[in-house]
């Protein structure tokens, strides 16, 4: 089962091989995240709350994950 999910994951990662090597929607989507990711900054320096520090900071994993995607789909060659 796992070789199965091994092979849909590679077969994903080359489906969006030519979005993320596309430089004009490479820039637009890291900005997105980026913007993205100053709220959640914000959030760490301001909240009191620590659900609030614990959401931000899973939320700030996940957009670094995705800035990282690009380096993971290229390295597949």
């Amino acid at each position: 089962m796992s070789n199965n999910l091994d092979q849909q994951h590679q077969q994903h990662l080359n489906r969006l091989k030519s979005v993320f090597n596309t430089h004009i929607v490479w820039e637009a989507f890291t900005g997105i995240l980026e913007t993205k990711a100053k709220g959640y900054y914000k959030i760490l320096e301001q909240s009191k709350d620590p659900v609030d520090l614990y959401k931000a900071q899973g939320a700030l994993d996940a957009l670094m994950k995705m800035k990282r995607l690009r380096d993971e789909i290229n390295a597949q060659e």
